[in-house]
């Protein structure tokens, strides 16, 4: 796995993630330039962060599953390790979980078309004098 990171701000840019062809990730100038495609600058301005996909299974399968929420550690302007925002994580996953809820509490049209029927019902019953 080869992360490439924006110098300036430590900002992940990309991730290469998984590859059983050659697990240690593509070279730091290939993804440097990978970047530089996407959105300009020099390869000085980027710098990379490396993980062997089979020796370091554990810490790959981590970045990957929270990619959203990895830092990179920076010492001495290089990335020498990841730590993984979980309090992010968790916020996040309550914020969608909250706006799930908040969703499910809106009425299908069906819902909404039985209600006004009930209540055209009721309007009439009463106007009757039946209720």
């Amino acid at each position: 796995m080869l992360i490439v990171y924006r110098k300036s701000n430590g900002e992940i840019l990309l991730n290469t993630g998984k590859s059983f062809v050659k697990p240690e990730g593509m070279s730091d100038y290939n993804g440097k330039l990978a970047v530089i495609e996407r959105i300009g600058g020099s390869v000085n301005d980027y710098g990379t962060f490396r993980l062997h996909d089979i020796n370091e299974k554990e810490k790959v399968d981590e970045i990957l599953r929270y990619e959203n929420y990895v830092e990179l550690v920076i010492e001495h302007d290089a990335a020498v390790d990841y730590k993984i925002n979980y309090n992010k994580y968790e916020l996040d996953k309550l914020a969608l979980e909250e706006q799930s809820l908040l969703e499910s509490l809106i009425p299908s049209d069906k819902e909404i078309l039985m209600a006004e029927m009930d209540l055209k019902m009721i309007t009439i019953l009463q106007e009757a004098d039946l209720i």
